[in-house]
C-alpha cells in the first residue's frame, strides 16, 4: 500500500461540488464517501460515455486505467477502516441485487467485491413488496435502523435489472465529551427577522481552531483522534450563503490545514435530522447525465444476456445525522497536530446562527458527511 492519500484532491473537489448543487433550504447533510462508492460500483458495470461521466465528476481528469482507479478506491476504504480504531463504530456497505432473470458478467462480479466488497445478491423483482421489503431491512441493519424505508416497491418490476446500495454508519464519542448539565435552552438566529430555541451545549477546552475575516471554524476529535467534525461559523448571522458561495475543495483544504490548537469556549446546538435527495437531479449538474437516459445509458458490459437498455431509474441519497452531548451518530447514509502555545484571551466560538459542518478522516481528509445546520 502506498502512503500517499488516493485521490485527496479529487475526492475533495467532488465533495464540495456535491454541496455546491444539492438544494439547500434549512438543515441539509450529504455523504460524498457513500456517494462516490455508489457511483463507483455502478461505473464497473459502465461503459463508454456513460463510464466516462462518472470517471470525470469523481476522478476530474485523472487518465490512470479504470482498474488502477478502482485500486485506489479500496486503498483509501482500508485506510479508513484501519484508522478508526475500537472507539468508534464505522460501517460501510455495498450491495448489489440483482434481478434473478438475469446474470451479472464474470468481470463485474469480480471487480464488484475484489474493490468493494460488495455481496451480489439476486432477487424475484416480480414481487416487488417482498423484495423491497428484504432490501429495506438490510439498508436498516447496516445503518442501526437510522435508515429505514429507502426503496419503495413501487419502483420494481420485472423488468428492473439491478438495485444498487451503499450505506454508510457512523458513531463517534467526542474525545471531550459536553456535560449535560452545562446544556441550556438558548436564541438561535435563524435570520435577522427569526429566532429559535435550542439545546445549547456548552464546554471549554483545548480544541483546533482557526479564525478568518469572514468565518472561525473549531475542529471536536473524536476518540482515537482519527475522525472530527469541522464547524465553520460565518462572523455574521446571515453570512451561511456568502459563506456557501465560497465553498470549494481549496477552502476546506485551507481551514484543515490552519488550524492551530487555542482554549475556546464552545457552544455548539444538539441537533438530529434526516435530508433525502432525488440523484435525478443532482447527478446531471455534475455531469453524470447519460445514466439517467434510456437512450444514451451504456451499461452494455454489465449482463451476460442480450437485453434492453440498461439504464437508470431511480437514485434516491438518504442520510440521518445526530449531534449530542456524547458525540455524533450519521448514517448515510493518526491525528497530526501542530501544538502551539495558547494565547492568553479568552476565544469563544458560540455557534448560535446557522453553520456548515463536516465529518472526515483526519488522515485522508476524505469527508465522509457535509452539510448545513440552519433549523425553521
Amino acid at each position: 500500500m502506498s502512503n500517499g492519500i488516493p485521490f485527496e484532491k479529487e475526492f475533495l473537489h467532488f465533495s464540495s461540488s456535491v454541496y455546491d448543487v444539492i438544494e439547500k433550504t434549512e438543515s441539509t447533510c450529504v455523504s460524498p464517501y457513500s456517494l462516490i462508492s455508489a457511483l463507483l460500483l455502478l461505473m464497473v458495470g459502465a461503459n463508454g460515455r456513460t463510464k466516462t461521466q462518472i470517471s470525470t465528476a469523481i476522478f476530474n481528469d485523472s487518465k490512470l486505467p479504470d482498474n488502477k482507479k478502482f485500486e485506489k478506491y479500496r486503498e483509501l476504504s482500508d485506510q479508513l477502516m484501519h484508522n478508526k480504531g475500537d472507539e468508534l463504530e464505522f460501517k460501510v456497505a455495498n450491495k448489489m441485487f440483482v434481478n434473478k432473470k438475469f446474470t451479472l458478467r464474470k468481470k463485474v462480479q469480480r471487480q464488484a467485491r475484489e474493490f468493494f466488497l460488495s455481496d451480489i445478491g439476486y432477487k424475484d423483482f416480480t414481487k416487488p413488496k417482498q423484495a423491497a421489503s428484504f432490501m429495506n431491512s438490510y439498508i436498516a441493519k447496516q445503518t442501526n435502523n437510522k435508515i429505514k424505508d429507502l426503496i419503495s416497491w413501487k419502483w420494481l418490476n420485472s423488468i428492473t435489472a439491478m438495485v444498487l446500495v451503499n450505506s454508510v454508519y457512523f458513531k463517534g464519542e467526542w474525545k471531550t465529551k459536553f456535560d449535560p448539565s452545562n446544556t441550556k435552552k438558548e436564541y438561535f438566529f435563524v435570520s435577522k427577522q427569526k429566532t429559535v430555541k435550542v439545546d445549547m451545549m456548552n464546554v471549554k477546552q483545548s480544541v483546533l481552531y482557526v479564525s478568518k475575516d469572514d468565518f472561525s471554524a473549531v475542529s471536536l476529535p473524536y476518540k482515537g483522534d482519527n475522525f472530527d467534525m469541522v464547524f465553520i461559523l460565518p462572523k455574521e448571522n446571515d453570512g451561511l450563503r456568502r459563506l456557501e458561495e465560497k465553498l470549494s475543495s481549496d477552502l476546506i483544504k485551507s481551514v484543515n490545514s490552519n488550524l492551530k490548537t487555542a482554549m475556546i469556549q464552545i457552544s455548539i446546538p444538539k441537533f438530529t435530522f434526516e435530508s433525502e435527495f432525488d440523484l435525478k437531479l443532482v447527478l446531471p449538474q455534475l455531469g453524470i447525465e447519460d445514466i439517467f437516459n434510456q437512450a444514451n445509458a451504456d451499461f452494455s458490459t454489465l449482463l451476460q444476456e442480450q437485453t434492453d437498455k440498461v439504464y437508470v431509474s431511480r437514485a434516491i441519497h438518504k442520510v440521518f445525522i445526530e449531534v449530542n452531548e456524547e458525540g455524533t451518530e450519521a448514517a448515510a447514509a493518526t491525528a497530526i497536530v501542530a501544538q502551539v502555545r495558547s494565547a492568553n484571551m479568552q476565544l469563544n466560538f458560540v455557534a448560535n446562527h446557522p453553520f456548515l459542518f463536516y465529518i472526515r478522516n483526519i488522515k485522508t481528509g476524505m469527508i465522509l458527511f457535509i452539510g448545513r445546520y440552519s433549523p425553521v
